[in-house]
């Protein structure tokens, strides 16, 4: 599929249209790039995830998403967030490079970084409800939440639901239908 040259915010709505309606989705070709899949995918889980009611310390809190290192991911997310909100929270974007940056943040979302900060960072919010996404090979199975897969030239995405409910993050039953589920 081919997303003609539209202006940055009817493309952006297209793109979280096209991913509410199809959730395993096709990127090479004429479609979105990898990332900006990647990138459409974590707002969208945004949406999907329900943390506990102590995290937000007011009711306009914005949701705080950290990368973990630049990344085109962060580029594209930035890109489709100008100007939204979710549940009348704004969207917060923070790049760091170590784990001591972590505080505050709702979503961590790790660079196919090596495995050993892949363990640190899980075990750094292994008691806080911080959702943790990443691409990196066996995310999900050294206790990450969202592990990005490419599966038939799909972007797809496994849930470690044990993880999440280890923290009280309550996940919707309609993201858990179109995931591929670990535990």
């Amino acid at each position: 599929m081919h997303i003609p040259n539209l202006s940055m915010r009817y493309r952006n709505i297209i793109i979280t249209l096209l991913l509410i309606a199809s959730p395993i989705f096709h990127f090479q070709g004429n479609t979105l790039t990898e990332h900006q899949a990647r990138a459409a995918y974590i707002y969208n889980f945004i949406k999907f995830i329900t943390w506990p009611e102590h995290v937000f310390k007011t009711a306009d809190q914005p949701i705080c998403i950290t990368f973990f290192g630049h990344s085109e991911v962060e580029k594209e997310f930035k890109e489709l967030i100008q100007d939204r909100t979710i549940n009348d929270r704004h969207i917060e974007v923070k790049v760091i490079y170590t784990n001591q940056e972590l505080d505050s943040c709702h979503i961590v979302y790790l660079n196919d970084i090596e495995r050993r900060y892949q363990i640190s960072t899980i075990n750094a919010l292994k008691n806080d409800p911080v959702l943790t996404i990443s691409n990196a090979e066996y995310f999900t199975r050294i206790g990450g939440m969202i592990h990005f897969i490419i599966a038939d030239d799909r972007l797809c995405f496994e849930i470690n639901r044990s993880a999440l409910e280890a923290v009280n993050l309550e996940v919707s039953a309609k993201l858990l239908r179109v995931a591929r589920v670990v535990e």
